[in-house]
């Protein structure tokens, strides 16, 4: 009786059900956690995986831009040594339309006329010493030929 006072076995009983399901509900509660934090994992997994493809998808640009610029830089130097050549070649040819012009021009200017061949080829020599940059007095003389009398003959050959 004394045991029965203490202890009431139908509240042991309530007790012992109620703990049951706290218990019960715990192990549901867990296996929800549990599925969660699969569930977390694997999209952290899948995350990590997206920044590695990531950082290897850059690492590869990377090396492309590295090697265009390279190239680049190759082209610039390639570019720099034609514009020395091309400006070789117009100095040359310059100097070459020049000599030509400065005989034409002398001679038409000795013999006081200009003949139609050699009045064309000093207009289109000049044109093309123009376009070249050339004028070194070279205008003067073509101006005086201009003003010069025009032979009918088409070669003054002498």
């Amino acid at each position: 009786m004394v045991l029965e006072r203490i202890i009431n076995l139908e509240s042991l009983q309530w007790w012992l059900q109620f703990g049951l399901a706290v218990i019960s509900f715990a192990g549901a509660v867990g296996g929800v956690l549990m599925w969660l934090l699969k569930r977390y994992r694997k999209t952290l997994q899948d995350a990590q995986d997206a920044i590695k493809a990531q950082r290897k998808a850059t690492d590869e640009q990377v090396r492309i831009n590295e090697e265009q610029a390279k190239q680049i830089q190759e082209s610039i130097r390639d570019r720099k040594k034609l514009r020395g050549d091309v400006d070789a070649i117009m100095q040359a040819q310059l100097a070459s339309i020049k000599i030509d012009l400065d005989k034409l021009c002398a001679k038409a200017i000795k013999a006081g006329y200009v003949t139609i061949v050699a009045r064309e080829s000093i207009d289109t020599l000049f044109g093309a010493y123009e376009a070249l940059k050339g004028n070194h007095g070279m205008a003067g003389k073509v101006k005086t030929v201009q003003k010069l009398p025009v032979c009918n003959r088409k070669d003054d050959s002498e």
